[in-house]
């Protein structure tokens, strides 16, 4: 019994072994193990043989569990234990080949571990694959949200796409590409159908340059040309980006490109364009845009050797129609002139306004010959004077308005286009000179003429610095030959000794700043004179008039620059007095008389000069603040007792005598027109019968004799 027991103690010690639990219950366990051998195992030799087996089988691992287990009673414990005993015995008394039932019963358990393991793999296979295919629904989500946002982008650009399959020969597009380009979903799309949708303006254009793309190495393109869209017709424009693939061998694979719809840009573009190109009141062409297309009319003259034509127009009355019925109908009038110039034109020559009334027509595509060319551009301009001349219905009155033009010929040797510019408005000068409503040609005598008024203008810029600038005075007398003032008069006498007529300097000094400044010198130089005669007893009643141009007048410094100068050469104002010319008061009446009541706050007198001569008028003599009416020299001159030269200058002496003006005559020369004018009641006289203007040094200061001597 005891060889019995060790026997079976031997045979649980690998279980004791693989246990590594040798705790109290286990102790337990195992007594009852050997109690339950002794009772069912009748011969210890034959369990020894049977428990090699079961040793080596999953049923030892299955008794080893059971043995672990801390929730299994004794009771079931001793019952499963003899239960696997007595199958070990009957196993052993039945005497088989108990090697083989125990490796079909342990390939038996491998295959359902194996099952039971192929399980949990599939399992696991199937959640994985419901966790990809979730993650593939995500994408496809994501990329179908990514795909319509894109669509909508495109949209919203107005771009497109296109792919070429050059095997098929058409075209793919998108729907955006397609609602560019009004294409149907279901039309064909082939390269003959593409180009039939570009614009036949740009269409040999576009076709050539895709054609160069298809054919060459070229990989990327991009284009901007108008297309017509097939549903509609409608015209937009586009903005082509193109890429081609090519294999190894240059074969093209694929030509793929996107296309966007810019005609909003090119609308806006078109509008900067026209704003800083065209004159907003009349759309023609503005000065800027002539200015670029004169060089290039100048180049295709050179290179076809023909000739061109500069034609300046100039309306001869505007101004007065725009003073006198308001500007909105001076627009009126620009615009339908504008409108004329247009349909007067050849095709392929150009109208544009230079601002104001002032207008010019490039003409080429003239004839080779000098001679030819004038005369062709001579017909032109006949032809634009004719129509801008027939009368303009505006507001429901008539109008009239003539036009002067200066013409110039292109195609010269070193001409620019700025002094084709001067030529033209030197030729519109002579035009207007000669009468106006006529047509001048530029000749080269006119560019002499044009660089002396240059050389007269440098020279008058320095002639006050260089003391050239001197003032006459010539007498002013009444009835009885005693001088009641003076007129101060500039003179020029250059370093060189050469005298320039006033009829030549002066008007050139008002086109410029210049007769601001040399009117402040005659001013003060003036001022200084009177103040000199104001202090001596024997003259300190005379009075001195200086003359006053427009852009002297209408200077918003003007009345300081006075109000200075009588201060500072402490004069009375009661002894200066300023002529105005007629037509100076009647360019800007009202501002004109608002300067006038200025100016005469400082005490200072008016005269308007060379009364008749221009738009004379009892309305406009009312409103004027005057002092002095001084009767023309052409009046005089012509005046003949009896004549209708007599009976004018009467009523312009008894206009002034109605107005309580102060009536003078200038140009007096012989005793018999002093004697007329005094008849008239004219009270003053001015003239080479008195005096010429002279020197102050040679001025006389005592009274004259009717022969301009003192007495």
């Amino acid at each position: 019994m005891p060889a019995g027991l060790a026997g079976v103690i031997w045979g649980l010690m690998p279980l004791i072994v693989q246990t590594g639990q040798l705790d109290a219950l286990f102790y337990y366990r195992l007594m009852l193990l050997c109690i339950t051998i002794v009772f069912l195992i009748p011969t210890m030799a034959h369990f020894v043989r049977v428990w090699t087996v079961f040793a080596g089988s999953a049923w030892a691992v299955l008794l080893l569990q059971v043995l672990q287990q801390p929730y299994v009673e004794p009771m079931g414990f001793s019952l499963t234990l003899s239960l696997a005993v007595y199958w070990c015995m009957t196993f052993g008394m039945a005497q088989v080949d108990h090697r083989r039932t125990w490796l079909a019963m342990r390939d038996t358990l491998t295959i359902k571990a194996l099952s039971e393991s192929l399980a949990e793999r599939e399992q696991a296979l199937q959640e994985r694959v419901k966790e990809q295919t979730a993650e593939l629904r995500r994408t496809v989500e994501s990329l179908r949200e990514r795909e319509a946002l894109l669509s909508n982008s495109q949209q919203l650009a107005k771009v497109g796409y296109f792919v070429y399959d050059p095997e098929r020969e058409v075209f793919r597009t998108s729907p955006q590409l397609d609602d560019i380009l009004g294409l149907r979903p279901d039309g064909s799309r082939t390269l003959e159908g593409w180009r039939e949708l570009v614009h036949p303006e740009h269409r040999e254009r576009v076709w050539a340059q895709m054609m160069t793309q298809l054919r060459d190495t070229q990989s990327e393109s991009e284009m901007m040309y108008p297309v017509q869209r097939r549903t509609d017709g409608a015209m937009r424009w586009v903005r082509s980006r193109s890429q081609m693939q090519r294999d190894a061998q240059g074969r093209l694979c694929a030509w793929f490109g996107n296309m966007q719809d810019i005609t909003e840009q090119k609308e806006a573009e078109e509008k900067v364009h026209q704003l800083a190109f065209y004159d907003p009141l009349t759309q023609l062409a503005n000065r800027r845009r002539l200015q670029e297309l004169l060089p290039r009319a100048l180049q295709t003259c050179q290179q076809d050797q023909t000739h061109g034509a500069l034609m300046v127009l100039d309306l001869d009355n505007f101004k007065v129609i725009n003073d006198t019925r308001g500007h909105a109908v001076g627009d009126q009038l620009l615009v339908e002139v504008a409108q004329r110039i247009s349909a007067n034109v050849r095709g392929g020559d150009t109208a544009s306004r230079l601002g104001g009334d002032e207008f010019v027509v490039l003409a080429q595509g003239l004839d080779p010959d000098p001679q030819a060319a004038r005369a062709q551009s001579m017909a032109i301009a006949e032809q634009l004077r004719l129509a801008l001349s027939q009368p303009y219905l505006l507001n429901g009155l008539q109008f009239y308005c003539s036009t002067s033009i200066g013409v110039t010929l292109l195609g010269g040797e070193e001409q620019d286009a700025q002094t084709l510019l001067s030529q033209a408005d030197l030729a519109l000068y002579r035009a207007k000179a000669a009468g106006r409503n006529a047509i001048m040609f530029f000749d080269a005598w006119m560019q002499a003429a044009v660089a002396h008024k240059a050389a007269l203008e440098e020279g008058l810029r320095h002639a006050i610095e260089r003391r050239e600038l001197v003032l006459h005075y010539q007498p002013q007398v009444d009835h009885d030959g005693r001088i009641a003032g003076a007129e101060a008069l500039l003179r020029w006498v250059t370093s060189a000794g050469r005298s320039v007529s006033p009829a030549e300097f002066i008007p050139l000094a008002e086109e410029s700043e210049l007769i601001l400044h040399i009117g402040a010198w005659v001013l003060d130089t003036g001022c200084a004179q009177l103040r000199r005669w104001q202090s001596a007893p024997s003259t300190q009643h005379l009075r001195l008039a200086i003359n006053v141009s427009a852009r002297q007048l209408l200077d918003p410094d003007f009345p300081q620059l006075v109000a200075q100068t009588i201060e500072r050469h402490q004069v009375r104002p009661a002894g200066l007095k300023l002529e105005l010319t007629e037509n100076l008061v009647m360019g800007d009446l009202d501002q004109v008389v608002r300067r006038m009541h200025q100016l005469r706050q400082l005490g200072l007198g008016f005269s308007l000069d060379d009364f008749g001569t221009g738009y004379s008028s009892l309305s406009y003599l009312r409103q004027l603040p005057l002092d002095q009416l001084k009767i023309d020299q052409s009046f005089v001159r012509d005046l003949k007792s009896g004549t209708q030269g007599a009976t004018i200058l009467q009523a312009i002496v008894n206009l002034g005598t109605s107005l309580e003006l102060e009536i003078i005559a200038e140009g007096v020369e012989t005793l018999a027109q002093r004697q007329f004018l005094a008849d008239c009641g004219c009270t003053l006289f001015q003239g080479y019968l008195f005096a010429r203007p002279l020197p102050i040094e040679q001025f006389p200061t005592g009274p004259l004799g009717l022969d301009g001597v003192s007495p």
